[in-house]
Parts: structure tokens; C-alpha cells; sequence
């Protein structure tokens, strides 16, 4: 999904639809009007509190702060207790630039709290 992912954020022109340029399925939310993609294992419905500008640069972005409303999380990532299962989920983490890291496998570690 992290080739899919990439090109949906890409810069189209106004009234584009990303799900058609990236290949997701656009799947209708329960709360909100935004639609949520099809193949995520997790996805969130979020009312917007508050967005604010991390400054005037070109990349320098926005901190948005939701209220999550509702959450849809795919069964088949859950382990025998009802969590997810960092090695099922296989989650993808963006580094900056074109650089991403898979936090999968041996990757995962598991630290136990000695208290």
C-alpha cells in the first residue's frame, strides 16, 4: 500500500479523485461524510478540532487535532486477546523524503516493563 499511499498524496488538480489515481477503494463512513479506504487495516472517522499551521516554507505543513469518532479495525490483525498484533498489521512508517522502514519481523521488539 506504500506505492498506493505516495501517489494519492500527490498534487492533483481540484475535483480529482484519488481513490481512482491509486487504486483504493473508496468505502462510505458511518459518521462522517469523507470516505475511508477499502483495503486499510485500521482507519479512524474524525471530526476536525483544530488546525495549525507548522509555518509559511513550502512543506512546513499543518498539526490537524481530531476527535476520534468512530474506529474500524480488520479482525484478521487482532491477536487471540483482541489488540493488534504488530506482525500482522505490517506497518509502514515514512522517514522523509522517499525513504520508509517496515516495522515487521525482526523488526519488532517486544520490551517488558519490569515494574
Amino acid at each position: 500500500m506504500v506505492e498506493q499511499t505516495s501517489l494519492a498524496s500527490c498534487e492533483f488538480p481540484k475535483g480529482t479523485n484519488e481513490f481512482i489515481k491509486s487504486g483504493f477503494t473508496q468505502i462510505n463512513s458511518q459518521i462522517v461524510k469523507p470516505p475511508r479506504v477499502g483495503e486499510a487495516p485500521v482507519s479512524f472517522e474524525c471530526k476536525v478540532n483544530q488546525v495549525i499551521p507548522l509555518g509559511e516554507q513550502g512543506g512546513a505543513g499543518n498539526l490537524v487535532v481530531c476527535e476520534v469518532l468512530l474506529m474500524h479495525i480488520d479482525d484478521l490483525i487482532l491477536d487471540s486477546e483482541g489488540f493488534i498484533d504488530p506482525h500482522k498489521i505490517d506497518a509502514v512508517a515514512r522517514m522523509g523524503q522517499d525513504y520508509y522502514c517496515r516495522s515487521s519481523g525482526e523488526n519488532v521488539l517486544l520490551f517488558l516493563n519490569p515494574m
